[in-house]
C-alpha cells in the first residue's frame, strides 16, 4: 500500500528547516548589532563568513522570502522585518522598527501572538501555528507561522523570529480533498445502507417463502394421507373434495416456487431480456388467455379495447408475465360477476398499458407497503383465494429492468388500476423513463 502524503506535514517540515537556516542568519546579524552597541558579547555574524557577506546573504534572503518575516525583542518590539511583512500593515520595514505589536493588531490578536511567544520561549525550540491575517486592503490570507528563538553565544534567548508561509493554496487543496472524502464517505454510507436493505429484503423474502411453503405442503400431505387411508371406502364426493384441495395447494406451491425462481434469477442478473417491438393487443391477448379459466370460474368479464397498431418495446416473456400477474390479481380481488378492463395508449414516446378492476381495492396503508418485503402484504381474494404477495414485487423489477415503471392506484371498495409504462418504438429523447411519483405505489 502506498503511504499517503500529508501536505500539512510536508509544509511543517520545510518550515522548520527554513526557520533553522534563517535563525542562523538572524542570530548572527543581531549579535553583530549587539556587539556594536555593547549590549552583549561579541560574536561573528556567521562562523567563517565575513560580516559584510553575512549581511548581504540576510538582506537577499529577506528580500526574496516568499512570505512575511519578522524579528521581535522579548518585549514585543519589532527589530527587523522584510518588505512582505511590512506591506501587510501598509508600512516600510524602517517604519516598523521599534513598533510594538499592540500598535498593529487588535487586542485579541495581540493576546494570541503573546501566548504563542510564551509557548515557544517555554519550549526553547521552534514551534508552529496557523493564523488568519488580514491585508491592508481587507483581504484575508492563511499563514503558517514558524516561530523560533534567537540566542546569544551564552545560549540566552534575546529575540523571537517568525517566518510566515502563505498556505492559502494548501488550504484550498485540503478543502477540496476534504470535500472528496466527505463525498466518498457519503457514497460508501449510501451503498452500505442499500446493501443492508437488500440483505434485509432477502432475509424477509426467504422468511415469507419458508412460511408460505409450509401451508401448501401441510395441506397436500394431510389430504393425501386421508386419501391413502380411506380411498377404498370414501364417498366419491369427498374424494373429489380432497383432490380439489390437493390440486389448489399444489397450484399455490407451484406459483410460489415460480416466484422464488424468478426472484432469485433477477437478483443474480440471470434473466436475459430480449427487447423487441411487440403488438400490445397480441401480448395482452396472450396474458388474458392464460387467466381465462380463473375469470370464468368467477363469472368475471375481461374487456380489452386496444388499437391493433399500438406497439411497445419490451421482452415478450417478461411483459406477458407482468400482464398475467396484474390480471390474476384483478380476478382474485374482484367479486363474482365483476368486470376487468384492459386498455393502452401511446403518450410522450412511451406506451402505457392499464389494467383496471372494480374489486375491493386497497387502503392507503396497504398501498404504501405494497412493495415493502418487511411487511406482510398477502390478503385472501373475494372467494378466499390465497397468494404470496411476491408477484407484484417481482413484476416491478421486470418492468424496471426494461426501462419502465409500474404504477398502482387503488381506492377501497372501488377497485384498483395498474399502469405499466414502457418505451414505444422509435422513442426519442423525450421517451426517457419518467421519475417515480412519490404519492403512489410503484
Amino acid at each position: 500500500m502506498v503511504p499517503s502524503l500529508d501536505p500539512g506535514s510536508i509544509l511543517v517540515t520545510v518550515g522548520i528547516a527554513v526557520g533553522a537556516a534563517v535563525a542562523g542568519l538572524l542570530t548572527g546579524y543581531l549579535l553583530g548589532r549587539r556587539r556594536k552597541t555593547g549590549d552583549g558579547p561579541a560574536a561573528a555574524p556567521l562562523p567563517g563568513v565575513p560580516a559584510d557577506t553575512a549581511l548581504t546573504i540576510l538582506r537577499e534572503f529577506l528580500r526574496n522570502a516568499t512570505g512575511p518575516v519578522a524579528v521581535k525583542d522579548l518585549n514585543g518590539r519589532f527589530v527587523l522585518t522584510n518588505d512582505k511583512f511590512a506591506e501587510i500593515h501598509g508600512l516600510t520595514p524602517e517604519q516598523l522598527a521599534g513598533t510594538e505589536i499592540a500598535a498593529l493588531y487588535p487586542p485579541e490578536k495581540v493576546r494570541f501572538f503573546q501566548e504563542q511567544d510564551r509557548r515557544m520561549l517555554a519550549a526553547g525550540a521552534t514551534t508552529q501555528n496557523e493564523v488568519r491575517a488580514t491585508r491592508r486592503d481587507g483581504t484575508a490570507m492563511d499563514l503558517l507561522t514558524t516561530r523560533f528563538p534567537i540566542r546569544d553565544d551564552t545560549g540566552a534567548m534575546f529575540a523571537i523570529g517568525t517566518i510566515n508561509t502563505d498556505i492559502g493554496a494548501l488550504k484550498a487543496v485540503e478543502a477540496e480533498l476534504r470535500a472528496h472524502r466527505d463525498n466518498l464517505e457519503a457514497v460508501v454510507a449510501q451503498r452500505t445502507d442499500e446493501l443492508r436493505q437488500i440483505n434485509a429484503q432477502k432475509d424477509r423474502f426467504f422468511s415469507i417463502v419458508a412460511h408460505d411453503l409450509r401451508g401448501p405442503f401441510n395441506s397436500i400431505l394431510g389430504f393425501s394421507a386421508i386419501l391413502m387411508e380411506r380411498a377404498d371406502r370414501a364417498d366419491p364426493e369427498k374424494l373429489k373434495l380432497f383432490a380439489t384441495h390437493i390440486h389448489e395447494s399444489s397450484k399455490t406451491l407451484f406459483d410460489l416456487l415460480n416466484n422464488l425462481l424468478d426472484w432469485s434469477r433477477l437478483q443474480m442478473n440471470a434473466v436475459s431480456f430480449h427487447t423487441t417491438t411487440l403488438s400490445v393487443s397480441a401480448v395482452v391477448a396472450e396474458a388474458i388467455g392464460q387467466c381465462r379459466r380463473d375469470a370464468d370460474a368467477k363469472d368475471i368479464a375481461i374487456e380489452a379495447g386496444i388499437e391493433p397498431a399500438l406497439e411497445v418495446v419490451a421482452d415478450q416473456t417478461a411483459l406477458v408475465t407482468v400482464l398475467r400477474n396484474a390480471v390474476v390479481n384483478a380476478v382474485k380481488f374482484s367479486p363474482p360477476g365483476g368486470r376487468i378492463r384492459v386498455g393502452a395508449v401511446a403518450t410522450g414516446g412511451r406506451t402505457e398499458i392499464e389494467i383496471a378492476d372494480d374489486g375491493i381495492g386497497m387502503d392507503a396503508e396497504t398501498l404504501a407497503g405494497l412493495f415493502d418485503l418487511s411487511r406482510r402484504n398477502t390478503r385472501p381474494g373475494t372467494l378466499g383465494e390465497s397468494g404470496t404477495g411476491l408477484g407484484l414485487y417481482i413484476c416491478r423489477e421486470l418492468v424496471e429492468r426494461q426501462d419502465g415503471i409500474l404504477r398502482i392506484h387503488s381506492t377501497p371498495d372501488a377497485g384498483t388500476v395498474v399502469r405499466i409504462v414502457l418505451p414505444a418504438p422509435a422513442a426519442g429523447p423525450e421517451a426517457a423513463a419518467p421519475a417515480r411519483a412519490p404519492a403512489e405505489a410503484q
